[in-house]
């Protein structure tokens, strides 16, 4: 099935692709390739699942990370406009990159059942991550931030599922999210950025996106272990004994 022009509120783009089953799946573009005026649409095939699902793909062509004016308001209008037209048992938001972001932002605005972000921006704004230097061309468009970084995630109803990769550049961001208890926070050490192509040439992103579909958490856990995934408190931990241990060596 192919996606239908569902609403072009600019900068915000989105097109709708029915589905057979009672599951929304909120699918969010991230950056895309910055000659493109809209990001391509994520994972059309993954989150569609052969017509199983109904998916509304959204992207943002100001890559402003939900902080473009009206956007926020605009994207609630619009799931609630399809919610109620649907009228679906579970909603789902999956995301890469800036995508990861916008999802876990929405579900702090919307009541969502689940939200899968991959290697998502705690933050673009300068003063909040300064170790973030990609996108500058991008973030200096942004004139106004009412999420300067993804709000606070604690309790939230919706299962939600954090992956980074290892490098250095995610770890910036991921230090910073505090993910409280009710959320999986999982790092993937030997993947950087490209976390998402990684785990869909690997096996695992199918298997891993069912699961959270589903509402299956602990087979999404189980999904990631070919992988190496581990839980971002044992990763962090991993890396200060490693620095301690690099600290005692140039002392010898």
């Amino acid at each position: 099935m192919l996606a239908e022009p569902y609403l072009d509120a600019p900068p915000l783009h989105m097109s709708y692709m029915a589905g057979r089953s009672d599951r929304l799946i909120l699918a969010f573009s991230g950056v895309g390739d910055r000659t493109e005026a809209i990001p391509t649409p994520e994972a059309t095939r993954l989150t569609g699942w052969d017509g199983e699902n109904h998916v509304l793909f959204i992207s943002d062509a100001s890559r402003s990370w939900m902080n473009a004016g009206g956007i926020a308001d605009a994207l609630v209008a619009a799931v609630q406009a399809l919610a109620h037209r649907i009228k679906p048992a579970r909603i789902i938001a999956f995301g890469n990159s800036m995508g990861g972001s916008m999802a876990l932002i929405f579900a702090t605005l919307f009541k969502l059942d689940a939200v899968l972000a991959i290697v998502p921006q705690y933050s673009v704004k300068e003063d909040i991550v300064p170790e973030e230097r990609r996108w500058g061309h991008f973030r200096e468009n942004i004139t106004a931030w009412p999420f300067p970084s993804v709000p606070s995630l604690a309790d939230n109803p919706a299962q939600i599922m954090i992956l980074h990769g290892g490098e250095a550049r995610e770890m910036h961001h991921a230090r910073r999210f505090n993910a409280p208890i009710c959320v999986d926070h999982l790092v993937v050490p030997q993947y950087g950025h490209a976390l998402a192509a990684c785990l869909k040439h690997d096996g695992v992103l199918r298997p891993l996106l069912a699961a959270v579909i589903t509402g299956d958490m602990p087979a999404a856990r189980t999904a990631l272990r070919p992988a190496g995934a581990i839980p971002f408190a044992e990763h962090w931990q991993n890396l200060k004994v490693a620095r301690k241990e690099r600290r005692q060596n140039a002392t010898v």
